[in-house]
């Protein structure tokens, strides 16, 4: 399981119109999607979120390290499903024929290079500018727009742009959310 993990992630920053093309021709359920790819890498980022917090910090504070370990969870698996909804909603208007499993696939693939970089930030704090590079998921949703048929197909880069902005600001709209929740 981890190994088709690891294999899918590469490909998807080596290679994304290649790996679209066999994750597009697959039959696989929104839930087979975030139970295989999404849920492993959104539980590497909190453990190393609780990790990181642990070893980046001068003091052990165990119930800070669990407070951020949970934010991190809540916001990739809260930012994942907002960021899918809103494709679903959208979507319609710039593709003919939608479906839930296309649209998920759309949201949780390219979502990789988020969690990558999280997993590096966490671990590596000075490594913060790194988070340049989350726009580099905005290329691997063209390569996989690209493969599919819209009504017009300027209305590509429009798409492309709308999910790369979801993508990259919801986990953290949400994550702002907690903190200011939490703050009261």
């Amino acid at each position: 399981m981890y190994r088709n993990l690891l294999v899918r992630s590469k490909n998807l920053i080596i290679s994304p119109s290649v790996e679209w093309t066999n994750i597009l021709n697959e039959k696989t359920t929104s839930n087979e999607i975030l139970s295989l790819f999404n849920l492993p890498l959104i539980g590497i980022c909190t453990a190393t979120t609780f990790l990181g917090y642990l070893f980046n910090h001068q003091e052990i504070l165990i119930d800070l390290a669990l407070k951020q370990a949970a934010f991190a969870f809540s916001a990739f698996f809260f930012g994942l499903y907002a960021s899918f909804f809103i494709l679903l909603k959208i979507m319609p208007r710039f593709y003919d024929s939608t479906s839930k499993e296309l649209a998920f696939k759309l949201i949780a693939y390219p979502s990789v290079m988020i969690y990558l970089i999280h997993l590096m930030n966490t671990l590596f704090p000075e490594t913060y500018f790194l988070r340049i590079l989350s726009l580099y998921s905005g290329y691997i949703i063209w390569e996989g727009l690209s493969i599919l048929t819209f009504k017009k197909r300027e209305l590509q880069i429009f798409l492309t742009a709308i999910i790369t902005f979801s993508i990259l600001m919801m986990p953290w709209i949400i994550s702002q959310l907690f903190y200011r929740l939490t703050a009261l």
